[in-house]
């Protein structure tokens, strides 16, 4: 383990046990390095398909689904990988979506999406180390992503207006289902 990990974890009391053991799980879990381009997207998907260098955090998955089932606030640095490996997590315990298989005749092929979601994750860790996890998990659970990273706002009705829009666009991916 890190041990400036103590010093960014910055969570309150109550959840720094949690994040502490999800960093332990993923500082002694193995690695893998995938992609030969560098890229400074913080999107999981868009970098493996572009061939980026991705370090696998597939493992990460498993470490967080099997520490709590209580909310958890990551609190890291800036550049420090949050976006990534939300993006991570996203990719593969969100059911398969309009991202994943164009719409024919307003139905998403779910085999289709799988497919090309599995390309991802065909070579990770996740796959090779824990196969009955990843089964009973990939593509399973629809997740909302709400980013607040563009909401600022010099007033509150301002804030709420932003906030409304960061929520309709991680709902919009749903609606468009």
């Amino acid at each position: 383990a890190h041990p400036e990990a103590e010093l960014l974890l910055g969570t309150p009391p109550n959840n720094r046990n949690v994040q502490q053991q999800i960093l332990q799980r993923a500082n002694s879990s193995p690695t893998k390095v995938h992609g030969t381009i560098i890229n400074e997207s913080g999107d999981f998907g868009r970098i493996f398909r572009r061939g980026g260098i991705v370090l696998d955090k597939s493992l990460l998955c498993k470490a967080l689904f099997d520490t709590s089932s209580a909310p958890i606030r990551v609190c890291l640095p800036r550049r420090f990988g949050k976006t990534f490996n939300l993006s991570v997590i996203e990719e593969f315990f969100n059911v398969v979506t309009c991202k994943d298989a164009e719409p024919v005749d307003g139905s998403i092929d779910e085999a289709a999406g799988r497919a090309n979601r599995m390309k991802l994750f065909d070579d990770s860790l996740l796959h090779e180390e824990h196969p009955e996890f990843f089964e009973e998990h990939f593509c399973k659970t629809p997740v909302i992503r709400i980013t607040m990273k563009n909401v600022a706002a010099t007033s509150l009705g301002g804030f709420y207006e932003m906030l409304a829009g960061s929520i309709y666009d991680a709902a919009e991916i749903w609606l468009s289902n």
